[in-house]
């Protein structure tokens, strides 16, 4: 399966020699409004530490991390983006079986695949209530010992409330629960289970990356109980994250006016997407909760001519054929600023015409 990814920018340019600020990047779903301008001092500034190492136990970032977020530090785990613990949690708990619901984030089955695990798939609505989830855990072929949940999720932009995840993991004290919440900061009303007590089998995961904009600097925690954390820790490469992106996540922690002012932008924003799609009849959206959108052509047509010709004016959007349970017909964009949203949507009345 392929599992490529948004946003890569470098194989685009390289194909056509163009400069990456000449490209408008709707494949990759990263804040327009970020990242913050302290980000880029504290940036400049961590230069300073170059020469020695960094924490290997992130330990003044978990004590920030765990002050903001009301949870003790020896709960948090850093990581190189919350990919590198994608990958770790299925090595540290050797589960014999995962069960994954489609369409999501592709990573979840590449990470599985790599421990040696036994992978079952469960395709949901593009909507999906939590009884969806329910009855797939219970129609599952055998027993399962951990579950991947994007909440929201991506590539659909869907998101259940914190009671009715809750509700479900209470319900399957047996299996773990990866809550991965990359781009829960988007979400108006916050979907997060970290505003209560974390049940023994869950791990939340966040992401610096979407909200702050910083997908470069590759940062992304963990959130479970002690001896979650501590299992973990032990089969975690040592000085994974480095000192630069371990002294711009402390800054970020204190954005909290940025993050609900692009939480607010991005709504606008993707209401005016929503709007522009809806007027369309050879185009549908998907309601999203979050900075992105799902898209599909109605007439079920690869998306692949399109995406080429988009190319072409210097325009990326994210083929979404590799997505389970999606296909050739499918694409998702970036909500972005309103001059890059007008040219998309321009753009691609005149593909569809």
């Amino acid at each position: 399966m392929d599992t490529g990814h948004g946003g890569n920018l470098a194989a685009v340019c390289d194909q056509y020699g163009w400069l990456p600020e000449e490209i408008i990047d709707f494949s990759a779903s990263i804040n327009p409004f970020g990242p913050p301008e302290k980000a880029s001092s504290t940036f400049r500034e961590s230069f300073r530490q170059i020469t020695t190492y960094p924490d290997p136990n992130c330990r003044r970032l978990r004590r920030r991390l765990g002050a903001v977020l009301s949870v003790p530090s020896d709960q948090i785990l850093i990581g190189n983006g919350s990919t590198e613990l994608i990958f770790l949690i299925p090595r540290a708990f050797s589960p014999r079986s995962v069960l994954i619901f489609c369409p999501t984030y592709q990573d979840y089955e590449a990470s599985a695949q790599a421990a040696r695990c036994q992978v079952q798939f469960a395709l949901l609505p593009l909507a999906p209530t939590v009884d969806h989830f329910y009855s797939a855990l219970s129609d599952a072929r055998s027993t399962i010992d951990l579950v991947f949940l994007c909440n929201p999720n991506n590539p659909t932009g869907s998101c259940l409330s914190t009671d009715a995840l809750a509700w479900l993991i209470k319900r399957h004290p047996s299996v773990l629960f990866v809550i991965d919440e990359a781009y829960g900061d988007f979400v108006d009303e916050e979907s997060t289970l970290l505003r209560r007590p974390l049940p023994k089998n869950v791990i939340v995961l966040r992401s610096f990356t979407k909200i702050y904009s910083i997908p470069s600097l590759r940062l992304g925690f963990a959130i479970a109980r002690e001896e979650v954390i501590e299992k973990l820790n032990r089969l975690k490469e040592p000085w994974s994250v480095n000192g630069a992106a371990l002294s711009v996540g402390e800054c970020l922690l204190e954005e909290k006016a940025f993050v609900e002012k692009s939480r607010i932008r991005i709504r606008k924003e993707r209401e005016f997407l929503f709007d522009q799609f809806k007027r369309m009849t050879d185009l549908e959206a998907i309601p999203s909760e979050t900075n992105f959108l799902l898209i599909q052509r109605t007439d079920r047509r690869s998306v692949e001519p399109l995406k080429q010709s988009l190319i072409r004016k210097k325009v990326l959007i994210r083929s979404c054929r590799n997505f389970r349970g999606l296909g050739r017909s499918f694409f998702r964009i970036a909500v972005k600023k309103r001059d890059e949203n007008r040219k998309l949507v321009d753009l691609l009345k005149e593909r569809m015409q």
